[in-house]
């Protein structure tokens, strides 16, 4: 009966621990952080600057301090912000498949 047990166990913690899942604010999105940096160099750092507080006047309204946004986020709300846009922030395009190396990035360099 304990081995069953182990084992449910092993399959379960298994099971939610999967590399990309949103696993809230502070949960690791299973990404390159590496590449990550490529894509956020190409496509973030214009507005938000390579430490994150730029705060480029987007229509009114200034782009958001990364230092404290990212960890106040879901991995899901992020990507919803860069996929879809919020507020002043456009959509980005960012593909689903980039988006675990640009969350792992984000999550390293904003904690």
């Amino acid at each position: 009966m304990t081995r069953i047990t182990l084992i449910v166990a092993a399959l379960t913690l298994a099971a939610c621990s999967k590399d990309g899942e949103d696993t809230g604010s502070g949960g690791a999105s299973g990404g390159d952080a590496t590449a990550g940096a490529a894509i956020y160099n190409s496509t973030c750092v214009g507005c938000h600057g390579a430490d994150g507080k730029l705060g480029v006047d987007m229509g009114g309204t200034p782009s958001s301090d990364l230092t404290a946004v990212v960890p106040a986020l879901s991995d899901a709300q992020i990507t919803t912000a860069v996929q879809d846009g919020k507020g002043a922030m456009p959509a980005m395009g960012t593909s689903d498949a980039d988006m675990p190396d640009l969350l792992a990035y984000l999550r390293a360099t904003f904690p």
